[in-house]
């Protein structure tokens, strides 16, 4: 996955749990190598499943986005 995708990804996680009272995830890690890139993903896929049916995705800057026709 690129690497500004997965930090887009974290930063919609991290926002939602914040939002829904749940904890964040792991802070996200870039790591050149690949066996350490799987292990990140592994870890925030864990996360998700224990948390995926607390949270209410949540974007702060969606609402100001979609006002601009921006979506």
């Amino acid at each position: 996955m690129n690497w500004n995708i997965q930090k887009r990804v974290y930063v919609l996680l991290s926002n939602s749990a914040a939002r829904s009272g749940v904890r964040r995830p792991e802070p996200w890690v870039y790591f050149e190598s690949p066996e350490k890139q799987i292990q990140m993903h592994e870890k925030l896929l864990s996360w998700w499943k224990a948390n995926q049916t607390k949270l209410v995705l949540y974007d702060p800057w969606y609402d100001g986005l979609k006002a601009e026709k921006i979506e």
